[in-house]
């Protein structure tokens, strides 16, 4: 689901976007023991459309240093 910050367990929020997963790919080399990559893509049945809050947010036009530091925020 996109737009929604909260999940609400009863009614609708309009900006609410539901889409069903059609696969999953898991990073080849994933660990279970240590969750080395973990890391995944989901592909949705259709796919989400742009809104002011819900959209792509751009590429880093730089690359990280060879064992920088790097955060990831997602959901």
């Amino acid at each position: 689901m996109g737009d929604d910050l909260t999940i609400l367990m009863r009614g609708a929020s309009t900006r609410r976007q539901i889409r069903f997963a059609s696969h999953l790919f898991v990073h080849p080399n994933f660990n279970i023991d240590t969750y080395a990559n973990d890391i995944g893509v989901i592909r949705t049945s259709v796919p989400f459309y742009q809104t002011p809050t819900f959209r792509a947010i751009p590429r880093s036009i730089t690359t990280p240093a060879d064992n920088q530091l790097c955060h990831l925020a997602g959901w």
